[in-house]
């Protein structure tokens, strides 16, 4: 049958069947598109994901990719400061790539401040792939012209490790021109340069370590340079991270130092310290020696020491063992006086007790504003007993005297406030070798303190007893110079306040002041909080004396206060004379140079001052108490005052050309005398001027507005034809009746009579 005959043959599909078939047909065409589709997609999203690692890698090799990603940094921790901290730079450039430099960059956290300057960094493009791939970080260079770390944080306990572990491997060569501290420790380093490496263990650095099974991974520090004081070092330290955390540490450098001759000499100093870190019982044992050169002579500075140091411990000096020749603690330690110290520190473990004894003379002593110890020898003997301190014995030679004391010290507890006291005998001691602008003198001195617990309070009082005389030998120069001290003395108890505020109450039952002719002695209660003095106070002067008994007060107070002058030209010469002393004679000289008057005036006769006030001193610059205190209500001042005047002469050294008084209340004349020679010229006489007998009333003032005015009522009683004057707050004299109301300044000016 032919194929024709054959297709007519075929039966007709109906219609049911042909939608089926369509509808089969228009599922596989679907299910291949949905196919194609999820093929498509991943490799859709996949290439995407790579043009935009692309896109990143390429923006990260541009210059200005480090820099916005710093901005980005200090954008995301501005508003999680508290947690991580605050970060700002400045003058970043270079690539994330490749490194690049910032002019400045500084972090701060909790009180802890980081400056870092001239900061530059490099590293291989491979730094991103090999972090990715958990292969570590690898920097070839991390260089800083300038670190500076201020550190305000409180003090606190060091928290003891148990393990250092890093997340990933890290080698870094890094670089530091300058470094410095500060806070509650100072320290300048410079020119340090250095590696640091952590990661796995070779087997070799195991056993270095002392194949300790816990331990996987090491840090290890290699400083090439090191500059302190005036010594330069080199330090290679390898430390196990895991527990024992076992340390290994050797250290050597070149010290420049001075002989007594002047000629500089470099010694030679090592030191090497092993031991563990982790746990409460970590122990390390240290050792120290510096020593000349071979070619230097047997007279050079040496040290030879050996400690054991537990780092975790309240008092983590366990034991030492120290001699010394002739060192120089500067050339160690840039803050220490010029010494030259020989002898010996002892210090270990004795029964239930810690014991060390110090053995050291000192053959360079000096003034301490000199850079130099003020000490010639010491001998002192320290016992702990528990938490007891003791000191049994101290002896030693200062100032060319004889020093001796004794004391204890109880650390305070959960209950009770720390507790110690002492007692301290000096004898022939020249406190110009103490401090140099000190008055050369020979002083004996005794001074005792002790803690009191006071009653409603832990806040621990403090019994004070000291009192200074000169000795009965005194140094040669003596009689020429100096404050001339007879005697200081000072007996009372302070209060501090309680732990964290300002202040204290200082009650004084005696406190004596006798030096250069001046006697001042008092008592009374100084209230260092409330800033208020309540007490009474006797000065003796050359050619006068005074008196003060009252209550000293920002906002309300009261007392009398009375000087009687004596002899004036034996006041004012003894006032001049104050300039020439140290200590307070630069300052007195400078306020008498603003003085012209005072300069010029020669004074004779006596006079007599009394006043009374009730009220605060706000208005005369008296300083108010500390913003924590409860405020006072303050109290106007009111002041009376009487000044009587016996007789008083006035002596002047006439200016040639200018006017001159001849007498109090007459009229001013002008003197030009015929100019001579200067060969023939006579010198200057002095004119005097009496102020015959008078009393120059009594004035009663009251703030008048406002600081400087006050107004003034006075009464007053002078010979006719005087004028009689009247003392006012300014010091000035006007007529009788009342007083206009005048400025007063808080400086003294002197006295004008009208």
């Amino acid at each position: 049958m032919d194929p024709p005959a054959l297709a007519s043959a075929a039966p007709t599909p109906t219609p049911r069947a042909s939608a089926l078939q369509r509808l089969g047909r228009a599922a596989a065409r679907t299910l291949r598109s949905i196919g194609w589709l999820g093929l498509w997609l991943p490799g859709a999203l996949l290439a995407m994901l790579l043009a935009a690692v692309l896109a990143l890698w390429l923006w990260a090799g541009t210059p200005g990719s480090m820099g916005q990603t710093l901005g980005w940094a200090q954008a995301w921790l501005k508003d999680r400061a508290n947690t991580f901290g605050l970060l700002d730079s400045e003058g970043a450039e270079g690539s994330l790539r490749e490194g690049g430099r910032i002019a400045r960059l500084q972090w701060s956290f909790n009180g802890l401040n980081v400056q870092a300057h001239g900061v530059r960094l490099r590293w291989n493009a491979s730094l991103w792939t090999d972090l990715l791939r958990g292969r570590g970080v690898q920097l070839q260079e991390v260089s800083i012209e300038r670190l500076e770390v201020r550190d305000g944080r409180e003090p606190k306990p060091s928290e003891v490790l148990q393990s250092f572990t890093l997340p990933l491997p890290v080698s870094v060569a890094w670089s530091v021109g300058s470094f410095s501290l500060e806070g509650p420790n100072r320290l300048a380093l410079g020119d340090i340069k250095g590696h640091y490496r952590y990661g796995p263990a070779s087997a070799e650095l195991l056993t270095t370590l002392g194949n300790r099974p816990a331990v996987a991974d090491a840090h290890q520090l290699t400083l090439d340079s090191l500059r302190f004081a005036q010594g330069r070092y080199r330090l290679q330290a390898t430390m196990g991270a895991q527990a024992p955390m076992p340390l290994l540490m050797n250290a050597e450098g070149e010290v420049l130092a001075t002989v007594p001759d002047g000629q500089s000499l470099t010694l030679q100093a090592t030191a090497s310290g092993t031991g563990t870190l982790a746990g409460a019982s970590a122990t390390l044992d240290v050792t120290a020696d510096v020593r000349p050169g071979a070619a230097s002579s047997t007279g050079t500075p040496t040290l030879a020491a050996t400690a054991r140091v537990m780092p975790w411990a309240p008092h983590p000096l366990l034991s030492v063992d120290a001699t010394a020749h002739r060192l120089d603690l500067a050339t160690l330690w840039p803050q220490a006086p010029g010494t030259l110290l020989t002898g010996t520190l002892r210090a270990l473990p004795a029964g239930g007790a810690w014991i060390a004894e110090v053995n050291l003379s000192n053959a360079a002593s000096g003034p301490w504003d000199q850079q130099r110890l003020p000490l010639q020898s010491l001998q002192a003997d320290l016992e702990q007993r528990g938490a007891r301190w003791l000191l049994p014995r101290l002896s030693a030679k200062a100032g060319r005297g004889q020093i001796d004391a004794t004391g204890e010290f109880q650390p305070a507890s959960a209950s009770e406030p720390a507790r110690w006291q002492g007692q301290l005998k000096a004898s022939g001691v020249n406190p110009a070798l103490l401090w140099s602008t000190l008055a050369p003198a020979a002083l004996d001195a005794r001074l005792s303190a002790r803690t009191a617990p006071t009653s409603g309070t832990s806040t621990a009082a403090i019994d004070l007893d000291a009192r200074i005389l000169p000795s009965a030998s005194q140094p040669a120069t003596r009689a020429q110079q100096g404050l001339r001290l007879r005697e200081l003395a000072l007996k009372g108890q302070w209060v501090p306040a309680p732990a964290g505020s300002p202040g204290g109450v200082l009650t004084f039952s005696s406190a004596v002041l006798d030096a250069v002719q001046a006697r001042l002695a008092g008592q009374g209660r100084v209230d260092a909080t409330a800033s208020t003095f309540a007490g009474s106070v006797t000065l003796m002067l050359p050619g006068a004396r005074g008196s003060f008994d009252g209550t000293l007060a920002h906002a309300d107070g009261r007392g009398e206060l009375a000087l009687q002058v004596e002899e004036a030209g034996l006041l004012l010469g003894w006032l001049r004379g104050l300039q020439r002393q140290p200590l307070v004679g630069p300052p007195i000289a400078t306020w008498m140079q603003q003085q012209p008057a005072l300069r010029d005036l020669l004074l004779a006769g006596q006079a007599r001052l009394s006043a009374q006030w009730q009220g605060g001193l706000a208005e005369l610059g008296y300083p108010a108490p500390p913003a924590s205190s409860t405020p006072a209500r303050r109290v106007p001042l009111q002041l009376k005052a009487t000044l009587d005047i016996p007789r008083l002469d006035r002596l002047v050294a006439p200016l040639r050309g200018a006017a001159e008084r001849t007498g109090p209340g007459s009229p001013a004349t002008t003197t030009r005398p015929r100019p001579r020679p200067p060969a023939q010229r006579p010198a200057p006489r002095p004119t005097r001027h009496r102020t015959p007998p008078g009393r120059c009333g009594t004035c009663t003032c009251r703030l008048a507005a406002a600081w400087p005015f006050w107004r003034c009522s006075c009464r007053a009683k002078w010979p006719r034809g005087l004028g009689a004057p009247c003392l006012t707050p300014t010091g000035n004299c006007a007529t009788p009746g009342p007083c206009p109301a005048a400025p007063v300044h808080p400086t003294h000016r002197p006295a004008s009579w009208r």
